[in-house]
This record gives structure tokens, sequence and C-alpha cells, in this order.
């Protein structure tokens, strides 16, 4: 009788939690009513009380064994309705952490409202050496209270994964906990935790709320990245101490083949539960195309990784798939790389019309990601060539491309990351190194514009901020006759690249002449650190001196009159009379020697 219904769909202990009546509460308990039957909205009294902001109902509740996880029908649970509630408190009051063998739910309700897990009342709980204790709100708390609702629900939606995610974040609540208690934790340290912090949220925002076909495809390179979520944390542990080992730091190894297994367990279900509503997954032609280039990307390329059973799953779906729309099978390109396996920083670095460009990791290498806004079947076909181009740009020279990836939004490139930035921050930061450094860089760059050419590829978009310097010291092209980066990044006839544009350039497109007319206005701006024309002249000013075939004003960091000839060269007016670039790229040499040159052709 006590777990009834009334007419409104309330019970009794849903009805007193929701008043905050903690004595009713308490006589319902004791007389043995069920503590998680919910009302006809699938509430628990748990749920309502926190809403109400009813902490002391809340506290007995959890005490008598509320559960944290129980979800209503609009999928939330008390946890979720903490974090929303208007009542919430996110003052962090504590003196006893969740033991060791208490779970996730635990400590996410202690981190969210310092809810103690025995029931007793705030003001009478205190530490062991009697003092109560208000947590100091550092920068990392902060940070990860404030990404916590975030987390919960990121890990909510991660579908067959989401145990796994959760035991990371409470290893993450837990070591947070250590390192905020320990005044001496080496700031390395915090600042190393923050980054795994940072990395997980990343994470999840890509991965989470996937589709069936995304979660198949996927979710083999979730179980790596979780993984290697799991050895980062286990890295903080050794840093911190053995103080801080508990079951949860050291039993996912042992267990890590059972989850797996109960991963894949879970996939076959949720396939064969979603596949009868894979018509409204994959609507069109041009989803079921991409759908099936994934999956047959995965199953081929990595079949030696999944266990047969996971074999049969990738290859029944593609064949349901094909089967259901009759579109075409798609070759695979050996350049693409699926979304999932590229995990890209939530910021971008960079802007342009074209799109942004982020920082990520590609197979556990640092990389760039350079995405791009592709609406129109003309667009992608222009990004697919382009994509092959740079995909057979293989040269020491030229900025290595790793892949890209059009069967998504946004479409992206894939390249190396430049340690060193380009070619005119590199030398600014250098400028009392001997003249020479310049001179090898611009030989350097010179060689991967000759390889451009050679391959019948213009660069069309030729400044120092186009030339990068690895790790390695190496100067190396990039953005080369890329429409969907360099028509972003090369403003027209008003814009900035006025200064390295050859003046034939203007109104038509850019030919290997207007390419060597480039590197000699890197030349200058190498050798004066300095744009161009300088940044006191406008560039109307140099598009009318270039029209009246005005050149610029020898600088003076040209102190020598050959190397002055040599740009002359490089710049001539009428593009037949320019060095050629076999011809320069000896004279760079030599300066790059210590030689002298004789600066004309």
């Amino acid at each position: 009788m006590l777990n009834d219904r009334d007419e409104d769909g309330w019970t009794a202990l849903t009805s007193a939690a929701e008043d905050g009546d903690v004595d009713l509460i308490a006589l319902l308990l004791a007389s043995n009513v069920d503590v998680n039957f919910p009302n006809q909205y699938g509430e628990t009294a748990l749920s309502r009380a926190v809403f109400g902001g009813h902490q002391e109902a809340a506290r007995l509740l959890i005490d008598r064994g509320a559960e944290i996880n129980c979800s209503d029908e609009d999928g939330d649970t008390p946890l979720h309705v903490a974090i929303i509630s208007p009542h919430r408190n996110l003052e962090l009051r504590y003196c006893k952490t969740p033991a060791a063998g208490q779970g996730f739910g635990a400590w996410v309700s202690y981190w969210i409202r310092g809810t103690p897990v025995t029931g007793e009342p705030e003001e009478e709980r205190s530490c062991e050496d009697g003092q109560k204790l208000s947590v100091v709100h550092s920068e990392a708390v902060q940070n990860v209270t404030t990404l916590l609702p975030s987390l919960l629900e990121l890990c909510a939606g991660m579908a067959e994964t989401r145990d796994v995610c959760e035991d990371i974040l409470e290893r993450v609540l837990r070591l947070q906990n250590h390192i905020d208690e320990q005044e001496d934790t080496l700031r390395t340290l915090k600042d190393s935790f923050q980054r795994i912090i940072s990395r997980f949220h990343a994470f999840l925002i890509q991965h989470s709320k996937q589709a069936s076909v995304g979660r198949l495809a996927s979710t083999r390179t979730i179980l790596g990245l979780l993984r290697g979520f799991h050895c980062d944390l286990d890295e903080v542990v050794t840093l911190i101490g053995s103080e801080v080992v508990v079951p949860i730091h050291t039993r996912w190894k042992e267990d890590w083949d059972n989850i797996e297994l109960a991963v894949e367990n879970r996939l076959v279900n949720a396939w064969v539960a979603s596949s009868s509503e894979l018509s409204q997954e994959l609507p069109d032609a041009t989803s079921q195309t991409g759908a099936l280039l994934l999956l047959n990307s995965e199953a081929i390329r990595h079949k030696f990784r999944y266990s047969a059973r996971s074999q049969d799953l990738l290859e029944s779906a593609s064949k349901k798939i094909a089967r259901m729309s009759g579109a075409p099978i798609p070759e695979i390109p050996e350049w693409f790389v699926p979304q999932h396996e590229v995990q890209r920083e939530s910021t971008p670095f960079a802007f342009g019309s074209y799109g942004k460009v982020y920082r990520g990791v590609w197979r556990g290498s640092k990389v760039v990601i350079k995405c791009v806004t592709v609406s129109t079947p003309a667009q992608k076909q222009q990004f697919l060539r382009e994509a092959r181009i740079w995909h057979k740009a293989r040269h020491p020279h030229i900025v290595n491309f790793f892949g890209a990836c059009y069967d998504n939004q946004p479409c992206f490139f894939i390249c190396e990351e430049a340690a060193n930035g380009n070619l005119a921050d590199y030398l600014d930061k250098r400028k009392r190194v001997d003249r020479t450094l310049v001179w090898r860089k611009l030989h350097e760059a010179a060689l991967g514009l000759s390889f451009l050419h050679q391959n019948n590829i213009v660069h069309g978009d030729l400044k120092c901020n186009q030339i990068l310097v690895g790790g390695d010291g190496v100067a190396k092209l990039t953005d080369f006759g890329l429409s969907f980066v360099s028509t972003g990044s090369m403003p027209n006839e008003s814009g900035g690249a006025i200064r390295w544009k050859a003046p034939e350039c203007f109104g038509s497109k850019p030919t290997f002449e207007s390419d060597v007319y480039s590197f000699g206005m890197c030349v200058v701006e190498a050798v004066t650190y300095d744009v161009p024309w300088g940044a006191y002249i406008p560039d109307i000013a140099v598009m009318d001196n270039l029209q009246r075939r005005k050149f610029l004003s020898r600088p003076k960091e040209f102190t020598n009159d050959s190397e002055w000839e040599f740009v002359l060269a490089l710049c001539a007016f009428d593009p037949a009379k320019r060095i050629t670039l076999e011809d320069a790229i000896k004279q760079l040499q030599r300066l790059a020697e210590g030689l002298s040159i004789s600066g004309k052709p």
C-alpha cells in the first residue's frame, strides 16, 4: 500500500520528499517503503528532494540506500537534477572523502554538493582532528567542478563505453581531491593533470551521442583512447605516491579483456536493436555512401584487430546498408582518415574564411587539422582533388600530409605540426644568429617550391607564413595550390597578400613565374624581419605603385648590392625576364654557404 501511487501518480515517499518532510520520510522508510520506487514520471524520492533543495531529506534518502543513477522518463538522474537544480550549492565542504569501495555516484555527489555518504548532518561532521574544513576554490577545483555537469552528460551519451568513461571520471575526481589536499604538489604535476582532464573532456565532446554506424566503426579507437587515459592516470598515481592507490586505480588492467568483451556484447545487441531504424539514420544516398566508406575502411584496414564476431558484425552492417540503399560502394582512398581516429583540441588556434585550424593527435603524433566548409558537390570534388595533390607531394621541404576526411562535416586535412612555427617568427627569434641562417632556410624553401613546379603545382600564396619550420629546423612549404585554404588566407585585391602578389596576378590566376616573384618578396620579408613595403605603407599605395611599375625602395637591411640585385631579378615586372627558379636555387646555395653571388641571372 505504501508504494501505491495516488490519482496524480505520486507515491507517499515522493510526495514527502517533494515537501522536504524529513519526519514523514523517516516514518515511511521505517515502514519498509521502497526508497527507489518512482512516481508515474519515473522520478524517485531522491530526485524530488534534490530538485526542491531539501538537503537534509536528500541525505536521509541516500543514507537509506537511495540510488543516484535512476533515470526518470526524460533520462534525468538525481545526479543530473542536482546539477541543474536552482537550489544547488557548489560550495564543497568535506572532511572525509568517500571510501575506496564506494562507487562513482557517491564521488560525483560528494563533488557536486559535498553530500556526506553517512547521512549525518553537515554541522555535526568533523574531521579526524576535530576541525571543520572548507575547500578553497583553487583554479584546479573550479575547473573540474565547472566541467563536471558537462562530463556527466557526455559520459551518459557514450552508450556502450559509458561505464568505462565513468570509471575514468571517478579516478579523476579521486585524484583531484588528493592533489588539492597536498599543498606541496608540484605545479608541473597539477598542470599535467589538468591537461588530462581537458583532453578527456574534448574526447567526450567528440565521441558522445554518436549514431549506431558511427559507434560501430569507432569503438575500437574509443577503447584504445580510454585505455590511454587510464595509463595517463596511472602515471599521475605513480608521481603522487602509493597512498592514493585504491582498487579503482589498479583493477582496470586486470579487467580490460572483460571490459572489451562487455563492450562487444553491447555493440552486437545495440546493432540488432537499432538496425530496424537504419533508414532514419541514413535517409539518403549521400549518408549511406558515407556509412559504407566508414565501415569498409574500418573492416579492411583493421581486420586483424577485431575478433571474428566483431568482423562479422562489421561485414553484416555493410551488407545491410548496401542492400537497403542500392548506394554505390565507394572506393577507399589511400589517404582517407576517419574522423574518429583524429583527436583535436576543443579550441582552434587559427581562423580563415575557409574554416578553422586545430592542433590535435593522430596515431599518437601531434598534428594540425585544417577544417574546411564543403557545402556543394563542386566543392567536394575540389576538396578531393586537393587531397590527392597533397598526398602525392612528398618531399623533405613540403609539410607532410597524413590524410583527409570528407565523409562528415567539417571536412578536414591532416598535416604535420611545425614545432618552430612559420619562417617569419622563426627568424625573428634568431636575429642575432649568423645571416647565413636566413639564406639556408630560404634555400630549403626554394627546393620545396621547385619540387612543386616539377610536379605541375603552382603554390599561388607564397609568403613567409606559408613557409613552416619543423622541430628539426628544416623549412617546409604548406598550403600550396589549395583553394580551400589559400583562398581563405589570400585576401582579394584589398587584402594583405597584395604585398607578395606578382603584378600580373591582379585579376589573373597565379603561375610558376608569379611564384618566383612571390618568393622574392619572401626574401625581402626574411631579411628585413618585416612585411614587404613595410608596415606603414597601406595596401592601396602598394597596388598603385605596382600598377605604375614602381618597385619598393631598397631596405636598409640589404647592405650588399648583389643581394638586392638578386631580389630585383626575382621580382622583375616582366615575368619572362625573371630569374629561373633553378638559377635562384644556385644563388641561394652560395649565400647559404657564406659565399658571394653575382646577383643577376
